[in-house]
């Protein structure tokens, strides 16, 4: 019995440390890290979208929009759409240091993808 007990006892403990580690992951010190690169990333769009051709201007305002979905449900489908609409802002044509910054903000935000559902 007492070895029931202890192992009971152990499980819990490991759900409440996976528990916590989800709600690290999605809330609190880890969400302001979230609410940086997304915000990031919406700015280097917006600055691209200020030159760009008319293709350009739609792709990343619709990438803006998918970050924004993102940014209030959390969803990782609404996350791995606003990347791809990224890496199709990255094939046209755009001024290099922009393509640049936004290589850095498709780190960040695969990063984000890869660290926050585990």
């Amino acid at each position: 019995m007492a070895l029931s007990t202890m192992v009971a006892s152990a499980q819990y403990r490991d759900h409440d440390y996976y528990r916590y580690q989800n709600n690290f992951y999605n809330t609190g010190r880890h969400a302001g890290w979230m609410d940086s690169a997304v915000n990031e990333t919406m700015n280097d769009l917006n600055r691209v979208s200020s030159y760009g051709d008319f293709r350009v201007r739609r792709m990343a305002e619709a990438a803006q929009r998918d970050l924004r979905q993102f940014r209030s449900s959390f969803d990782r489908n609404e996350l791995d759409q606003a990347i791809n609409r990224v890496e199709r802002v990255m094939n046209h044509p755009i001024d290099p240091r922009d393509r640049n910054q936004l290589a850095s903000d498709l780190h960040r935000l695969r990063e984000m993808r890869q660290n926050s559902w585990r």
